[in-house]
């Protein structure tokens, strides 16, 4: 026969008794709150500065960036990449290691991916596919934007690329480097090739090559436009 189990029912004497939660359990939680937010903006946020003049005008030498790192996926440190979202687009500004051998952090804009044929003329200006991007002249960028003056006096074009317009600029150099120049090439899997934006006074894929992708380790989403400039807004309004 099953034993019966009895138990005496509980009678509180007096009040109905409170529960606190000490301040000591409130400061734990916040304190993890706090280190996992923290924890998550270092994995997926992380400030830069311009340390060339590559990109000018959309970023001068010495302005700070902040790229998202989780753009194309988190890519950790002894993990790899953890995360594919989507890999980057034309005319996307990116945070990458340099190649071959990442020696130094450097923003460039995205001009072709994979599987684009694409040549760089010594203007500067770009054909991928046999199909020049669209250049629209804008003039002649003015002395005093730039604080290290390396935009000074350049002409200034405005560029169509993808989903992305912007201001590209060219001065008296030749475009040179032993990649893409001479004749066209085309953009391998897993990798993508970049121009700095000051076309004729950067150093890119041009003379490093083409930047796997493990070398991306964000994208920068705000960049500057000078849309006070008239020219801008003439070739913008008129490529519409």
């Amino acid at each position: 026969m099953e034993h019966e189990c009895k138990f005496k029912k509980y009678t509180p004497n007096g009040p109905p008794k409170q529960v606190v939660i000490g301040l000591h359990v409130v400061g734990s939680i916040a304190a993890v709150v706090i280190v996992g937010l923290v924890a998550w903006l270092w994995v997926t946020s992380r400030v830069y500065y311009m340390g060339d003049c590559s990109m000018a005008p959309a970023f001068f030498g010495g302005d700070e960036v902040h790229a998202d790192t989780s753009a194309y996926g988190l890519n950790l440190l002894l993990i790899g990449r953890i995360r594919e979202q989507a890999e980057p687009g034309r005319g996307d500004v990116i945070v990458l290691e340099r190649p071959p051998n990442r020696s130094g952090i450097v923003v460039r804009r995205v001009v072709a991916i994979a599987g684009d044929q694409v040549r760089v003329f010594p203007d500067g200006s770009v054909d991928i596919d046999g199909k020049a991007l669209k250049w629209c002249k804008m003039g002649t960028w003015p002395d005093g934007l730039d604080p290290n003056g390396a935009a000074d006096g350049r002409r200034a074009f405005v560029e169509w690329n993808g989903l992305h317009v912007y201001t590209v600029l060219q001065g008296n150099e030749e475009s040179v480097g032993p990649s893409c120049v001479d004749a066209p090439c085309r953009v391998p899997l897993g990798h993508v090739f970049v121009l700095g934006d000051n076309r004729t006074s950067s150093q890119d894929s041009r003379h490093w090559g083409f930047v796997p992708l493990d070398n991306v380790i964000g994208k920068i989403r705000e960049t500057r436009v000078q849309t006070d400039m008239s020219g801008w807004n003439e070739c913008v309004d008129g490529g519409r």
